[in-house]
């Protein structure tokens, strides 16, 4: 599970096992306000979190 945001110049992310066991939250600055799409390191954290 897990939900991925940003504003400009900032992106988050909170991921969660679904028994709660494993979270990963962050947050970081980015340099261009104009970034889309959910970025690697989220995509990595998210699947780091769903193993098993």
């Amino acid at each position: 599970m897990g939900k991925t945001g940003a504003d400009p110049g900032y992106r988050s992310a909170v991921f969660a096992s679904r028994d709660l066991f494993r979270r990963v939250v962050y947050a970081v600055g980015i340099t261009s306000a104009e970034s889309r799409g959910s970025s690697a390191v989220a995509q990595r954290l998210a699947s780091a979190v769903s193993r098993n």
